[in-house]
């Protein structure tokens, strides 16, 4: 499908090195949990009965990991997605209320609006990387490609470094909400099906 606009972002290489970064830390990530489960499970069956309590303990933060891992991994399939229809732009980064990030970026059909898009973060989310670096840089920009509005991509330091994260309206990727139709040109909405975001 072709769109009217600049090239998308996947054009530049850098763009696509930083994804293949991502995915390389996403692998290398779920490589190193993986390989600590046997060195869990040896130390669960050898070490006394009074610290079983403990190596359970590690063992299913050890598993938390490893599901976040897996789940970024799957994330890098959209994130690809996005990247080839839309182009890079930028967005402010600001800490949410709750453990994650939210950020203000344009209204394509209207530069005038700014929305802001949710990075939603379960287990321990304020302890992630990008948690951390959200409190430390409240207020700072950082490169953005999609629509704010439904689905988008962000990257807060040289591109080519990976670090991409996936954030969405909740309304875009949860079929038990009704999403949105106000305000949003054909175009619009043809981008946002493009990369499986749910437009009404």
């Amino acid at each position: 499908m072709a769109f009217s606009t600049i090239s998308p972002a996947w054009g530049d290489s850098a763009t696509r090195q930083g994804w293949r970064t991502s995915l390389l830390q996403e692998l290398v990530g779920v490589l190193c949990a993986g390989i600590t489960f046997p060195a869990w499970l040896f130390a669960t069956v050898m070490t006394p009965r009074w610290l079983v309590p403990l190596w359970v303990g590690v063992g299913m933060a050890v598993a938390l990991h490893i599901l976040y891992r897996v789940a970024q991994l799957f994330s890098l399939v959209q994130i690809r997605r996005v990247l080839k229809v839309y182009a890079w732009s930028s967005a402010v980064a600001r800490t949410a209320d709750k453990p994650g990030c939210r950020f203000e970026g344009v209204n394509p059909d209207n530069p005038a609006q700014h929305v802001s898009v949710r990075l939603r973060m379960a287990f321990a989310g304020r302890l992630t990387y990008w948690g951390r670096w959200c409190r430390a840089h409240d207020g700072q920009e950082v490169h953005f490609c999609g629509d704010p509005r439904f689905v988008g991509v962000v990257a807060h330091r040289d591109v080519q470094k990976g670090r991409l994260r996936l954030v969405a309206q909740r309304e875009a990727v949860d079929r038990r909400m009704s999403p949105r139709r106000k305000g949003v040109t054909q175009e619009a909405r043809e981008r946002a099906l493009a990369v499986g975001a749910r437009v009404g």
